[in-house]
């Protein structure tokens, strides 16, 4: 495939006739269609135009890029690695990204993530242009990454905050400047005309001229900038539950207990967790292209719980349970370590013979045999037993049969035969 590859191209940017205006139409038809024609544009307009939207996408894009990975295919595959990682969590936000596969100045195969500004869809196709030509950037020399946006829950309530804002921005504009009132004392036409001209020369917003027996009733509405501020706040608040599952770690809250700044870390974890999913999938589904099999491990939030799952380790190891390298990187999420080896804190050396006398006696060629002597030692005792009237009888007479015998031997089994056996008179007082 790399035979059909060019070097880097420049794109140019999208007309800004295609940048849309955000209104209820435009809202309407892209959550009816859900199709990226419709989608894309206003994603643009709303990361670029609402700061708490573009912040959120932000910090959601940056929780995963700023994880460290280990892969199996060398330092010069890392770039490329990372930009697909940021396609991909792209994709899950706004529901579309595009790469570009070219060559390096090294002859290598590179990946670069397309920036949306250099982005036109045109019957549902992703397009770009480079000088006066535009075409469809499709497969081999582009690749595309697709997923359910989550922007797509905050569409609705995006417009929302924008059109109460215009709607606020329009009533301070109102209030800037007060209106006058005056109070003529003559009702005559040049009277009236010069107070008129004179309201206008203070650049009033609006003015108004009465007579002298003329009565005004002002009414107020009970609507103050705190019912604005305290629905944009709402606003904002939803946005961060949709992007990023939590409204703490936004600055949409002014307070919060600590249960629920774990359950909004929780769902901010899941979040980033599936995320971390979608990427290795799409990572593995790239090189998988080119035939190559990457083994992709992306560090996860298991850092939060670093210090426990340390202590707890450090309690098993006190109570003698223990972990081989292995187990250890595998909890740990660290790569195994090149021509090293560990040993647990509580690993003991295996037990040894003493000397060469020892390393015989504890050897089977030594076992076995002194296991048949004491059988045949205790089949001859049972057999004296019945034939003697006394323990004492049939042991002397078994330590004539075996005087071959280490008594220590002999002594074994005699001990064993008394134990397991009642003798007259023992319990007598």
């Amino acid at each position: 495939m790399k035979e059909f590859l060019k070097p880097k191209r420049e794109f140019i940017k999208t007309d800004m006739s295609y940048y849309t205006e955000l209104t209820a139409s435009r809202v309407r038809a892209a959550l009816l269609t859900k199709n990226q024609q419709e989608l894309f544009p206003l994603f643009n307009l709303l990361i670029d135009k609402d700061t708490s939207l573009g912040s959120e996408c932000e910090k959601r894009l940056n929780s995963t890029l700023n994880k460290f990975f280990t892969h199996n295919l060398g330092e010069s595959e890392d770039e490329n690695i990372e930009e697909i990682i940021k396609a991909s969590i792209e994709a899950r936000i706004t529901g579309f990204s595009l790469m570009e596969l070219f060559l390096g100045d090294d002859g290598a195969l590179k990946v670069k993530t397309v920036g949306r500004e250099f982005i036109e869809f045109r019957d549902n196709l992703p397009t770009l242009k480079i000088g006066k030509n535009r075409f469809i950037a499709k497969e081999p020399f582009f690749i595309s990454i697709t997923s359910n946006p989550a922007m797509l829950k905050t569409l609705w309530i995006a417009y929302a905050k924008q059109y109460v804002l215009s709607l606020y921005l329009k009533f301070a504009e109102f209030l800037g400047v007060p209106p006058l009132i005056g109070g003529a004392n003559s009702s005559d036409e040049k009277t009236l005309k010069d107070m008129s001209e004179a309201f206008e020369n203070l650049r009033s917003g609006s003015y108004a001229i009465f007579g002298v027996n003329d009565t005004i009733k002002i009414l107020e509405g009970r609507g103050s900038q705190e019912d604005f501020m305290e629905f944009i706040r709402y606003c904002d608040a939803e946005i961060a539950k949709c992007i990023n599952g939590s409204v703490l770690s936004s600055n949409t809250a002014a307070t919060g207990s600590y249960a629920q700044g774990k359950i909004h870390e929780n769902n901010r974890f899941e979040i980033i967790d599936a995320d971390i999913k979608f990427a290795s999938r799409e990572v593995k589904k790239f090189y998988k292209r080119f035939g190559k099999k990457v083994d992709l491990n992306i560090q996860f939030e298991k850092d939060k719980n670093l210090l426990q799952r340390a202590q707890t380790l450090q309690i098993l190891s006190s109570l003698g349970y223990e972990m081989d390298i292995d187990d250890m990187a595998k909890e740990f999420d660290l790569p195994l370590p090149k021509g090293k080896t560990t040993k647990s804190l509580n690993y003991k050396m295996p037990l040894k013979p003493l000397d060469k006398f020892d390393s015989f006696m504890s050897s089977s060629n030594f076992k076995k045999p002194l296991k048949d002597i004491q059988s045949r030692i205790k089949e001859s005792l049972n057999t004296l037993l019945k034939e003697c009237e006394t323990y004492e009888d049939a042991f002397d007479k078994l330590y004539e049969i075996y005087d071959d015998v280490d008594i220590d031997i002999l002594e074994t089994v005699m001990q064993n035969a008394l134990e397991n056996t009642e003798i007259l008179g023992l319990g007598d007082d």
